[in-house]
């Protein structure tokens, strides 16, 4: 790096484009989890209705 570089923020600007990619990956792991979550519930609340239509 350059004292132009050093003195002209570009450490700042790696350092904030490097935050914004990890801000990305954590809100598509959120988005995933959540996408999970509900996958997993619909597929108990299905459970749910086959046991209680077995137990009828």
């Amino acid at each position: 790096m350059t004292a132009a570089e050093a003195s002209s923020g570009a450490p700042a600007a790696r350092l904030a484009a490097a935050l914004a990619r990890i801000e990305r990956a954590i809100a598509v792991r959120d988005a995933r989890h959540q996408r999970l979550r509900h996958e997993a519930t619909a597929a108990l609340a299905d459970l749910d209705r086959l046991i209680a239509r077995s137990n009828g």
